[in-house]
C-alpha cells in the first residue's frame, strides 16, 4: 500500500474512534505503528482488546481493501504507554 494511502487510513481510524470515545480535557497524540498486513493488524487489535484499551479497527469498503488501520483512545499513564513499546514504529 502506498505511503500516502497508509496515512490516509490512519487518519480514517481516528476519525471514527473520536466519534465513539471523547477526552474534551486532555490532548491526544498521534503515534503510527507497523502492521505488515491484514492479518498483523488484527494480531495487534486482539492484544490491545486483551489490555483492555478501547480501539477502533478501521474498514475501508474501497477496492476491496479491507481492514488498514487501528485507532485507540487516549493513552495516558506510564503503564499503558509501556505496553505499547513491544510494537515497531511505522518508517513509511
Amino acid at each position: 500500500m502506498p505511503i500516502h494511502y497508509q496515512i490516509i487510513q490512519a487518519a480514517h481510524a481516528t476519525q471514527e474512534i473520536t466519534k465513539e470515545i471523547k477526552h474534551p480535557d486532555k490532548t491526544s497524540h498521534l503515534i503510527l505503528f507497523e502492521a505488515k498486513d491484514e492479518q498483523h493488524l488484527e494480531k495487534i487489535k486482539d492484544k490491545i482488546d486483551a489490555k483492555g484499551i478501547k480501539a477502533h479497527m478501521f474498514f475501508e469498503p474501497d477496492h476491496n481493501t479491507g481492514f488498514t488501520a487501528i485507532a485507540t483512545e487516549p493513552i495516558y499513564g506510564e503503564e499503558d504507554r509501556k505496553f505499547f513499546r513491544k510494537f515497531k514504529m511505522y518508517k513509511g
